[in-house]
């Protein structure tokens, strides 16, 4: 796999970073301006990824869609052969917190979220935890927004949880990052309702997406006769979203601090 790893590619990323082309926000756990998120991190510095998309490319049936450059896997890249912008993007993972009250004292615990499933053919509900992918630009949220030195300076992100405020938007966009207090966690007990990131963007770098969602052109199960989709509407992570409901299925409600 040819993607980048570390916080240190995203702080050299963020060093030669002087471009003013802007992409889209997070899909999964975004900041609307002004707005401030508590979030325990889940992928540890060396564990961000990151790589080079392009981004709000209009597709097939005129929908925008982001899509990893395919040089990132060592292919012939259609979109940079017509001159596509493409920017560099990290990925991590975190679950969400939020404040509470115990003992008089306001503590953070793991935000969470039903989700209706189906399970041995009916529908039921699941408490589960609000797991999300951070994609976000190195030069104002990984680098800019301090989380690059508090790794640098803490060796791990894991160790506590991080209240992050955006300030701004568009072009004018910048983040702050407040590391809030130790507290130990047991961070297993999210692993599998982490996506892979690797294979998310292998997925979306491959000539299947990019035949599928560019151009319209979908394999058939056997594999001989392309056909074309229409109705393809979701975002990029609709896929994802729709893998942690599966996996929620099998996971019971609780405790998740």
């Amino acid at each position: 796999m040819a993607f980048q790893k570390g916080l240190d590619k995203v702080q050299a990323s963020a060093e030669r970073s002087n471009s003013n082309y802007s992409g889209g926000s997070s899909r999964y756990i975004g900041w609307k301006a002004g707005q401030v998120k508590t979030i325990r991190f889940l992928t540890d510095g060396d564990e961000v990824v990151l790589t080079n998309l392009h981004e709000f490319v209009t597709c097939h049936d005129g929908t925008k869609r982001s899509f990893v450059c395919r040089a990132e896997i060592k292919q012939e890249c259609p979109l940079c052969d017509d001159g596509a912008k493409k920017r560099e993007v990290a990925y991590g993972i975190a679950v969400e917190r939020e404040e509470s009250k115990k003992d008089g004292k306001t503590v953070f615990v793991t935000k969470v979220e039903e989700a209706e499933v189906e399970e041995d053919g009916k529908t039921v509900t699941k408490v589960v935890p609000v797991v999300g992918i951070l994609h976000q630009a190195p030069r104002n949220f990984w680098a800019g927004a301090g989380i690059y030195d508090a790794f640098e300076k803490r060796g791990t992100l894991l160790d506590r949880d991080y209240t992050i405020t955006r300030r701004g938007a568009k072009l004018d966009t910048t983040y702050t990052a407040y590391a809030e207090d130790v507290s130990e966690m047991d961070l297993s007990k999210f692993d599998e309702f982490k996506p892979d990131l690797e294979e998310l963007l292998t997925r979306q770098a491959s000539k299947q997406y990019y035949d599928k969602f560019l151009y319209g052109i979908e394999e058939t199960k056997d594999g001989d006769k392309p056909s074309s989709d229409s109705e393809l509407t979701q975002e990029d992570l609709e896929t994802i979203k729709a893998a942690n409901v599966e996996v929620a299925a099998t996971a019971s409600s609780g405790d998740w601090d």
